[in-house]
Protein backbone atom coordinates (compact mmCIF):
# COMPACT_ATOMS: atom_id res chain seq x y z
CA UNK A 1 0.00 0.00 0.00
CA UNK A 2 3.04 2.20 0.05
CA UNK A 3 2.18 3.42 -3.33
CA UNK A 4 -1.04 4.97 -1.97
CA UNK A 5 1.04 6.87 0.86
CA UNK A 6 2.20 10.49 0.19
CA UNK A 7 5.30 10.85 1.58
CA UNK A 8 4.66 14.19 3.08
CA UNK A 9 0.99 14.29 3.77
CA UNK A 10 1.06 17.77 6.19
CA UNK A 11 2.74 19.59 3.29
CA UNK A 12 0.22 17.99 0.95
CA UNK A 13 -2.85 19.26 3.10
CA UNK A 14 -1.22 22.74 3.52
CA UNK A 15 -1.53 22.71 -0.54
CA UNK A 16 -4.97 21.53 -0.25
CA UNK A 17 -6.48 24.16 2.00
CA UNK A 18 -4.30 27.28 0.77
CA UNK A 19 -5.74 26.05 -3.02
CA UNK A 20 -9.77 26.41 -1.41
CA UNK A 21 -8.56 29.76 0.38
CA UNK A 22 -7.65 31.32 -3.16
CA UNK A 23 -10.19 29.53 -5.23
CA UNK A 24 -13.50 30.44 -2.89
CA UNK A 25 -11.80 33.60 -2.61
CA UNK A 26 -12.02 33.36 1.02
CA UNK A 27 -11.16 36.06 3.16
CA UNK A 28 -10.68 33.69 6.62
CA UNK A 29 -10.65 30.13 6.64
CA UNK A 30 -11.46 29.26 10.62
CA UNK A 31 -9.98 25.59 10.84
CA UNK A 32 -11.38 23.05 13.76
CA UNK A 33 -9.24 20.82 15.65
CA UNK A 34 -9.23 18.33 18.16
CA UNK A 35 -5.62 17.37 19.40
CA UNK A 36 -2.76 17.85 17.43
CA UNK A 37 -2.65 21.05 15.40
CA UNK A 38 -2.52 20.24 11.96
CA UNK A 39 0.22 23.50 11.60
CA UNK A 40 2.45 21.85 13.83
CA UNK A 41 4.88 19.27 13.52
CA UNK A 42 6.77 17.69 16.20
CA UNK A 43 5.23 20.73 18.41
CA UNK A 44 6.99 22.98 16.94
CA UNK A 45 4.53 25.59 14.83
CA UNK A 46 4.37 25.29 10.42
CA UNK A 47 4.65 29.17 9.26
CA UNK A 48 6.40 28.98 6.18
CA UNK A 49 2.78 27.17 4.98
CA UNK A 50 0.08 28.83 6.70
CA UNK A 51 -1.33 31.72 4.97
CA UNK A 52 -3.00 34.63 7.29
CA UNK A 53 -6.22 33.87 5.99
CA UNK A 54 -6.22 30.76 8.00
CA UNK A 55 -7.31 30.81 11.87
CA UNK A 56 -6.93 27.51 13.97
CA UNK A 57 -9.48 26.57 16.79
CA UNK A 58 -8.98 23.99 18.60
CA UNK A 59 -11.88 21.97 20.26
CA UNK A 60 -11.92 20.09 23.13
CA UNK A 61 -15.31 17.37 22.00
CA UNK A 62 -17.54 16.95 18.86
CA UNK A 63 -20.33 17.59 21.76
CA UNK A 64 -18.80 21.01 22.06
CA UNK A 65 -18.10 21.56 18.13
CA UNK A 66 -21.47 20.49 17.70
CA UNK A 67 -23.39 22.70 20.18
CA UNK A 68 -21.54 25.77 18.66
CA UNK A 69 -22.28 24.11 15.19
CA UNK A 70 -25.92 24.54 16.09
CA UNK A 71 -25.77 27.60 17.91
CA UNK A 72 -23.99 29.57 15.30
CA UNK A 73 -25.74 27.83 12.33
CA UNK A 74 -22.59 29.02 10.10
CA UNK A 75 -20.70 26.75 7.77
CA UNK A 76 -17.54 25.50 9.73
CA UNK A 77 -14.09 23.51 8.47
CA UNK A 78 -13.13 20.35 10.18
CA UNK A 79 -9.65 19.19 10.05
CA UNK A 80 -9.69 14.92 10.60
CA UNK A 81 -6.56 12.93 10.40
CA UNK A 82 -8.68 10.29 9.12
CA UNK A 83 -10.10 9.78 6.20
CA UNK A 84 -14.03 9.84 7.74
CA UNK A 85 -15.23 11.55 10.75
CA UNK A 86 -14.88 9.43 14.20
CA UNK A 87 -18.14 8.21 15.86
CA UNK A 88 -18.15 10.61 18.26
CA UNK A 89 -18.90 13.32 15.27
CA UNK A 90 -22.30 11.87 15.19
CA UNK A 91 -24.13 14.86 15.58
CA UNK A 92 -22.26 16.87 12.66
CA UNK A 93 -21.35 14.07 10.33
CA UNK A 94 -24.35 14.24 8.30
CA UNK A 95 -23.77 18.37 7.42
CA UNK A 96 -19.87 17.42 6.48
CA UNK A 97 -18.32 16.63 3.59
CA UNK A 98 -14.63 16.54 2.59
CA UNK A 99 -13.50 18.80 0.25
CA UNK A 100 -9.82 17.64 0.29
CA UNK A 101 -8.03 14.71 1.30
CA UNK A 102 -4.40 13.39 1.31
CA UNK A 103 -5.70 10.32 0.12
CA UNK A 104 -7.70 9.58 -3.27
CA UNK A 105 -11.36 9.16 -2.61
CA UNK A 106 -11.39 5.84 -4.25
CA UNK A 107 -9.42 4.32 -1.84
CA UNK A 108 -12.63 3.05 0.34
CA UNK A 109 -12.70 0.75 -2.85
CA UNK A 110 -10.12 -1.60 -2.14
CA UNK A 111 -10.00 -1.26 1.85
CA UNK A 112 -10.02 -4.80 2.34
CA UNK A 113 -9.41 -5.47 5.95
CA UNK A 114 -10.25 -2.06 6.70
CA UNK A 115 -6.63 -0.24 7.05
CA UNK A 116 -8.19 3.03 6.02
CA UNK A 117 -8.75 3.23 9.95
CA UNK A 118 -5.68 2.86 10.97
CA UNK A 119 -3.90 5.37 8.12
CA UNK A 120 -3.49 9.26 8.68
CA UNK A 121 -5.37 11.01 5.64
CA UNK A 122 -5.78 14.59 6.08
CA UNK A 123 -8.93 15.20 5.48
CA UNK A 124 -10.90 18.68 5.29
CA UNK A 125 -14.25 18.91 5.92
CA UNK A 126 -16.65 21.62 5.35
CA UNK A 127 -20.16 21.10 7.42
CA UNK A 128 -22.90 23.43 6.64
CA UNK A 129 -26.32 23.68 8.21
CA UNK A 130 -29.23 22.04 7.06
CA UNK A 131 -31.70 24.71 5.32
CA UNK A 132 -34.50 23.76 7.72
CA UNK A 133 -32.54 23.99 10.82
Amino acid sequence: MLVFVPFARNVQFYEGVDSIVRSRKLPKLELHYQGRAPYEVLGSPVRFYRTPEIALTRFESYDQLAAQFKSDAQPLWLFHPRFELPAEAAAIAPHCEAVFRTLPAWLPKVDFGDWLKRVNAWTLFLCKPSQNS
